[in-house]
């Protein structure tokens, strides 16, 4: 049986009792190693346009010398702009592991953080953007479907996390299968997060406290949908009500067993 919203995130508020101003550092210092990327990166466009509109002034001749300048520094941009991407991938990883193992064992102190994934950033660089590509596309036909793609795969970066070895088209295929019956669920789940985002968002320091909640919480939901917990009575009163004269009770009861054998083959 999947527990209400509520019990989920009183478990993600228990798992991060004593931990939580720790885990609030830990995403600042990906924010703010982001944007200290994302500046460097905007203080590095603004040198170039500057210098390219002095070679624009140039003659022809001038122009010319100044080519391979001006090719150099754009090189510089995509490679300054792919580094940015892949180190913050990787701390997304730590991050994602860092909950996973919260989730799972509360009681005890995660060994994952913010850098200790860094180097295994190719699945979640190519996820993420073969994911935002593939749920962009769809939103210009219709919102619906890029709703449900984004859905669908909103689990992916989860089951990166539990196996870095794990390709992104992989990731991608187990989150839809995995978030098959969730999509719905896990959309209302989300958008119950809205006001304190709301009145976190009044203070910048308050996301901070926020976002750990929210993505615990999210942890928790796919540690659940992983590891489903079953009510045998309300199973097998659900198999009674399709019970004929061809049908014994102990026939019920094999019916049963296969009945949770598939459900765990199935989120295995």
């Amino acid at each position: 049986m999947f527990p209400k919203f509520s019990t989920i995130k009183g478990q993600a508020r228990d798992a991060l009792n004593g931990i939580w101003g720790k885990t609030a550092w830990k995403e600042f210092l990906i924010f703010l190693t982001g944007g200290a990327m994302t500046f460097g990166l905007c203080l590095y466009e603004i040198i170039a346009l500057f210098i390219l509109n002095i070679v624009a002034r140039t003659s022809t001749a001038e122009w010319a010398t100044h080519i391979n300048t001006i090719t150099l520094w754009m090189f510089l941009h995509i490679v300054i702009s792919i580094v940015r991407i892949c180190i913050s991938s990787g701390m997304k990883i730590g991050m994602n592991k860092y909950y996973l193992e919260l989730a799972e064992k509360p009681n005890k102190e995660p060994q994952s953080g913010v850098t200790s994934h860094i180097k295994y950033f190719s699945p979640q660089f190519i996820l993420s953007a073969s994911r935002d590509v593939y749920t962009s596309l769809l939103t210009l036909f219709c919102i619906i479907p890029g709703i449900m793609s984004y859905l669908k795969w909103s689990m992916a970066h989860f089951v990166i996390a539990e196996d870095v070895d794990t390709r992104a088209s992989d990731a991608m295929v187990e989150s839809g299968y995995t978030m098959d019956g969730f999509k719905w669920k896990y959309f209302l789940f989300n958008l119950s997060f809205l006001p304190i985002l709301l009145l976190s968002s009044v203070t910048v320091i308050g996301l901070f406290f926020a976002i750990p909640y929210i993505k615990m919480a999210q942890a928790k939901f796919y540690y659940h949908i992983k590891h489903p917990v079953y009510d045998k009575d309300k199973d097998l009163n659900e198999l009674k009500t399709l019970q004929t004269d061809k049908f014994s009770f102990d026939d019920f009861i094999v019916e049963y067993e296969d009945k949770v054998a598939r459900k765990q083959q199935r989120r295995k």
